[in-house]
Protein backbone atom coordinates (compact mmCIF):
# COMPACT_ATOMS: atom_id res chain seq x y z
CA UNK A 1 0.00 0.00 0.00
CA UNK A 2 2.87 2.58 0.45
CA UNK A 3 3.35 2.57 -3.07
CA UNK A 4 -0.01 3.78 -3.93
CA UNK A 5 0.49 7.29 -1.80
CA UNK A 6 3.68 8.24 -4.61
CA UNK A 7 1.52 7.78 -7.60
CA UNK A 8 0.06 11.06 -8.86
CA UNK A 9 -3.30 11.93 -9.71
CA UNK A 10 -3.73 12.81 -13.36
CA UNK A 11 -5.86 15.03 -12.98
CA UNK A 12 -4.28 17.06 -10.70
CA UNK A 13 -1.21 16.96 -12.42
CA UNK A 14 -3.05 18.23 -15.80
CA UNK A 15 -4.43 21.25 -13.47
CA UNK A 16 -0.97 21.79 -12.37
CA UNK A 17 0.48 22.10 -15.19
CA UNK A 18 -2.42 24.83 -16.52
CA UNK A 19 -1.23 26.52 -13.65
CA UNK A 20 2.64 26.82 -14.38
CA UNK A 21 1.29 27.50 -18.41
CA UNK A 22 -1.23 30.38 -17.40
CA UNK A 23 1.66 32.14 -14.87
CA UNK A 24 4.25 30.90 -17.65
CA UNK A 25 2.36 33.37 -20.55
CA UNK A 26 0.60 36.15 -18.15
CA UNK A 27 4.68 36.84 -17.05
CA UNK A 28 6.03 36.71 -20.97
CA UNK A 29 3.73 39.46 -21.31
CA UNK A 30 5.44 43.28 -22.21
CA UNK A 31 4.10 45.73 -20.00
CA UNK A 32 2.42 48.76 -20.91
CA UNK A 33 4.55 51.85 -22.27
CA UNK A 34 5.26 54.20 -19.30
CA UNK A 35 5.30 58.28 -19.94
CA UNK A 36 6.59 60.37 -18.51
CA UNK A 37 6.54 64.36 -18.29
CA UNK A 38 8.94 66.64 -18.07
CA UNK A 39 9.83 70.18 -17.39
CA UNK A 40 6.73 72.77 -17.86
CA UNK A 41 4.83 70.31 -19.73
CA UNK A 42 1.77 71.15 -17.38
CA UNK A 43 1.97 74.86 -18.61
CA UNK A 44 1.61 73.56 -22.49
CA UNK A 45 -2.02 72.34 -23.50
CA UNK A 46 -2.31 68.88 -24.15
CA UNK A 47 -3.00 69.09 -27.93
CA UNK A 48 0.53 70.74 -28.54
CA UNK A 49 2.94 68.01 -26.18
CA UNK A 50 5.84 66.66 -27.64
CA UNK A 51 6.27 62.69 -27.27
CA UNK A 52 10.01 61.38 -27.50
CA UNK A 53 10.01 57.53 -26.86
CA UNK A 54 13.69 55.87 -26.31
CA UNK A 55 14.05 52.70 -28.73
CA UNK A 56 13.95 49.39 -26.70
CA UNK A 57 16.42 47.84 -28.99
CA UNK A 58 18.96 50.55 -28.86
CA UNK A 59 18.42 52.30 -26.06
CA UNK A 60 20.64 55.05 -24.42
CA UNK A 61 19.46 56.95 -20.75
CA UNK A 62 18.18 60.48 -21.09
CA UNK A 63 19.64 61.95 -17.61
CA UNK A 64 18.72 65.69 -17.79
CA UNK A 65 16.66 67.87 -20.01
CA UNK A 66 17.41 71.64 -20.10
CA UNK A 67 20.45 71.27 -17.53
CA UNK A 68 17.53 69.22 -14.95
CA UNK A 69 18.61 66.10 -13.54
CA UNK A 70 16.34 63.72 -14.02
CA UNK A 71 15.04 62.26 -10.72
CA UNK A 72 15.49 58.55 -11.35
CA UNK A 73 17.62 56.83 -14.14
CA UNK A 74 15.42 54.07 -16.09
CA UNK A 75 16.30 52.40 -19.24
CA UNK A 76 13.90 51.42 -22.16
CA UNK A 77 13.41 47.42 -22.63
CA UNK A 78 11.51 45.57 -24.55
CA UNK A 79 9.33 44.82 -21.81
CA UNK A 80 8.64 48.59 -21.34
CA UNK A 81 9.51 51.36 -23.99
CA UNK A 82 9.83 54.74 -22.14
CA UNK A 83 8.32 57.64 -23.78
CA UNK A 84 8.89 61.26 -22.35
CA UNK A 85 6.26 64.37 -23.03
CA UNK A 86 8.05 67.60 -23.50
CA UNK A 87 6.48 70.99 -24.33
CA UNK A 88 7.79 72.17 -27.88
CA UNK A 89 10.53 74.14 -28.26
CA UNK A 90 14.19 73.81 -28.30
CA UNK A 91 15.59 71.22 -25.67
CA UNK A 92 19.09 70.08 -24.62
CA UNK A 93 18.82 66.61 -23.78
CA UNK A 94 21.88 64.75 -21.72
CA UNK A 95 22.18 61.16 -22.63
CA UNK A 96 24.49 58.58 -21.55
CA UNK A 97 25.14 54.77 -22.66
CA UNK A 98 23.94 52.08 -20.43
CA UNK A 99 26.88 49.94 -18.66
CA UNK A 100 26.42 46.58 -19.26
CA UNK A 101 25.61 43.77 -16.61
CA UNK A 102 29.37 42.32 -16.14
CA UNK A 103 31.10 44.81 -13.46
CA UNK A 104 34.33 43.34 -13.79
CA UNK A 105 35.32 44.10 -16.80
CA UNK A 106 36.52 47.67 -17.16
CA UNK A 107 33.78 49.79 -18.92
CA UNK A 108 33.18 53.56 -19.95
CA UNK A 109 30.17 55.24 -19.50
CA UNK A 110 29.45 57.65 -23.02
CA UNK A 111 27.95 60.92 -22.04
CA UNK A 112 25.95 63.04 -24.95
CA UNK A 113 24.93 66.07 -25.38
CA UNK A 114 21.83 66.47 -28.31
CA UNK A 115 19.97 69.72 -28.77
CA UNK A 116 17.16 69.79 -30.89
CA UNK A 117 14.20 71.68 -31.68
CA UNK A 118 10.26 69.91 -31.24
CA UNK A 119 7.32 70.86 -32.77
CA UNK A 120 4.19 71.20 -31.48
CA UNK A 121 2.47 67.30 -31.76
CA UNK A 122 5.69 65.81 -32.72
CA UNK A 123 6.91 62.70 -32.06
CA UNK A 124 10.49 61.40 -32.06
CA UNK A 125 12.54 58.28 -31.46
CA UNK A 126 16.21 58.71 -30.13
CA UNK A 127 18.08 55.40 -30.79
CA UNK A 128 21.45 54.86 -30.06
CA UNK A 129 23.37 53.82 -34.03
CA UNK A 130 26.28 51.93 -34.03
CA UNK A 131 27.87 53.25 -37.17
CA UNK A 132 27.84 56.45 -35.61
CA UNK A 133 28.69 55.70 -32.06
CA UNK A 134 26.20 58.00 -30.71
CA UNK A 135 22.33 58.65 -30.32
CA UNK A 136 20.05 60.30 -33.27
CA UNK A 137 16.86 61.68 -32.73
CA UNK A 138 14.10 61.04 -35.45
CA UNK A 139 11.30 63.32 -35.93
CA UNK A 140 8.51 60.09 -36.65
CA UNK A 141 7.33 60.61 -40.49
CA UNK A 142 9.61 62.72 -41.45
CA UNK A 143 13.14 61.39 -41.39
CA UNK A 144 15.30 64.27 -40.19
CA UNK A 145 17.40 63.20 -37.81
CA UNK A 146 19.82 64.89 -35.10
CA UNK A 147 22.93 63.71 -33.71
CA UNK A 148 24.22 63.60 -30.06
CA UNK A 149 27.71 64.87 -29.59
CA UNK A 150 30.31 62.83 -27.13
CA UNK A 151 31.39 65.35 -24.48
CA UNK A 152 32.83 62.75 -21.76
CA UNK A 153 33.88 59.19 -21.46
CA UNK A 154 35.01 58.30 -17.92
CA UNK A 155 35.10 54.71 -15.96
CA UNK A 156 31.99 53.36 -14.84
CA UNK A 157 33.58 53.15 -11.37
CA UNK A 158 36.07 56.44 -11.31
CA UNK A 159 33.00 59.46 -11.59
CA UNK A 160 29.44 60.22 -13.56
CA UNK A 161 29.63 62.02 -16.60
CA UNK A 162 30.65 65.70 -16.77
CA UNK A 163 28.14 67.72 -19.23
CA UNK A 164 29.69 70.98 -19.33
Amino acid sequence: MPMEKHHRNPMRALLAAGHIALLATAGCGTLSDRQIRLGDVDLTPASELVSVTIDPDRPVVLRALDGNLLADIQVSNRLRALSYVVAPGVHELWLSSAPYGQPLLPQRLKCYVLTASFKAEGKYRIAFDPDRQAPVLEAIGTGVQVLGVLVDSPFVFERECTWR
